[in-house]
């Protein structure tokens, strides 16, 4: 469960976090995009790049001039609606499980003999609880759904700590496996 705790930079990590998302959900091709300001337009950039080999397959520019109310929009700060970090940024530790007990399987994903991952993001507070949860990759017959509220309202997480030792949000990967015994 979680990330790596080796040392990358913000940007890898992010990079690194969204790869491990895309594999989890069974991708083949990431797409990322940026957006340049130069003295007179806005160019934004569409990369396309293989997820097994990092290898570019396509990238589109487009060049749009450059207005007033552009430039006031890029001025104002972009703010996620909660603050969070990522481990090994910063020295942000990793949050850790401290309660996570088995899902349960629903009736018919039973029957049919279901097994599997499911594959998730999810906003670990500062004090250990899931506050948001984001599917990734599911399992059919209500089994992702089964894994999620189990995250959000069963699992407690030994919370994450930035350099100076404090509690911190965190966004992470987790998942749940589903196994017939």
């Amino acid at each position: 469960m979680g990330l790596d705790k080796e040392h990358f930079s913000s940007s890898d990590l992010v990079a690194r976090t969204e790869i491990d998302a895309a594999r989890a959900a069974g991708a083949d091709v990431r797409i990322t995009g940026r957006i340049e300001r130069r003295e007179k337009e806005l160019v934004a950039t569409v990369t396309a790049s293989k997820i097994s080999t990092r290898e570019q397959i396509d990238e589109q520019m487009w060049r749009v001039p450059r207005t007033e109310t552009l430039d006031a929009l890029a001025k104002q700060p972009f703010q996620a609606a909660t603050p969070f970090y990522l481990s090994g940024q910063d020295g942000v530790s990793a949050a850790s499980c401290a309660y996570c007990p088995n899902p349960q399987y629903t009736d018919i994903a039973r029957k049919h003999k279901i097994e599997g991952r499911v594959w998730m993001m999810a906003l670990i507070d500062s004090s250990g609880r899931a506050k948001g949860v984001w599917e990734v990759r599911g399992l059919p017959e209500g089994l992702t759904q089964q894994a999620m509220e189990l995250v959000r309202q069963e699992w407690h997480f030994k919370p994450a700590h930035d350099a100076n030792g404090r509690a911190v949000p965190i966004v992470t990967c987790l998942d749940v496996d589903f196994r017939l015994m």
